[in-house]
C-alpha cells in the first residue's frame, strides 16, 4: 500500500486535482475489489502499467476554459406602469324650464283712458267793472295809485307818458285820481286790448 500512496500522489501531480480525484476514486475501488479477490497480477506489474499511463496520455491537461460557461440571463426590470389619466366628466348644461302661461278664455280688459275734459271757456271780462281795474293795479303797483319810481311808468296802472297822452290825459298819470286813471285805462284797453298790461293781464286771466 506504500507504493499505492506514492502512485496516488504522482497521479494528482500529473492529471490535476479534478481528474486525479476521479481517477483516485476509481483506482481505490478497483484496488479494493482486487484485494478482496485473488490477485491476477503482481504489484510490480500494476506499478509498471500505471507509470506507463502518463506517456500514453501525454499532452492531456486540465483546461478550465474548456468547461461550458454558465450564462446568466439578465432579467430586465418590469416597466413601471404609467397611470392613465382619469377623464373629467363634463357637466351637462342645466336647462331652465320655460314657464308656460296658461291660456285664459276671458279676454284681458283694456283700460280706456278717460277723455281729458276741456278747460272751461272763461267768461269775457267786462272792462266796465271797476273791480277788475283794482285787481290790475294791485298787480302792477301794489295798489298805489300815486306811485312814481322814476322808471318811466306812473300811477296805479303804470301808464307810460305816451300812452297816457294818447288817451287824452294831461300832466303826469300819478297826479291824477283813481277814477281818472281807471277811465283812461278803459280807453287804452279799447285801443290796445289787455295786452297793454302784459304779464299782469295774463296772470289775472284777462283776454
Amino acid at each position: 500500500m506504500g507504493n499505492t500512496s506514492h502512485l496516488f500522489q504522482k497521479l494528482l501531480l500529473t492529471f490535476g486535482n479534478r481528474i486525479g480525484f476521479i481517477l483516485i476514486i476509481g483506482i481505490t475501488i478497483a484496488l479494493l475489489l482486487v484485494e478482496s479477490t485473488e490477485p491476477a497480477f503482481s504489484d510490480q506489474a500494476l506499478v509498471h502499467d500505471i507509470t506507463q499511463a502518463p506517456s500514453e496520455i501525454e499532452g492531456l491537461s486540465f483546461n478550465p476554459s474548456l468547461l461550458p460557461e454558465i450564462e446568466f440571463e439578465t432579467v430586465n426590470p418590469l416597466p413601471t406602469p404609467t397611470p392613465s389619466p382619469i377623464p373629467t366628466a363634463t357637466p351637462e348644461p342645466t336647462q331652465i324650464p320655460t314657464p308656460t302661461i296658461a291660456p285664459t278664455d276671458a279676454p284681458i280688459p283694456t283700460e280706456t283712458a278717460a277723455p281729458t275734459p276741456e278747460p272751461p271757456t272763461p267768461a269775457p271780462i267786462d272792462p266796465a267793472n271797476d273791480t277788475i281795474w283794482d285787481s290790475l293795479a294791485a298787480c302792477e303797483s301794489g295798489g298805489n295809485w300815486q306811485i312814481n319810481t322814476g322808471n318811466g311808468y306812473f300811477g296805479g296802472l303804470q301808464f307810460s307818458q305816451g300812452a297816457w297822452n294818447s288817451v287824452g290825459g294831461s300832466g303826469t298819470p300819478s297826479d291824477a285820481s283813481r277814477e281818472e286813471q281807471i277811465s283812461r285805462g278803459k280807453l287804452l284797453q279799447q285801443m290796445r286790448g289787455w295786452g297793454a298790461w302784459g304779464a299782469c293781464a295774463k296772470k289775472l286771466g284777462l283776454n
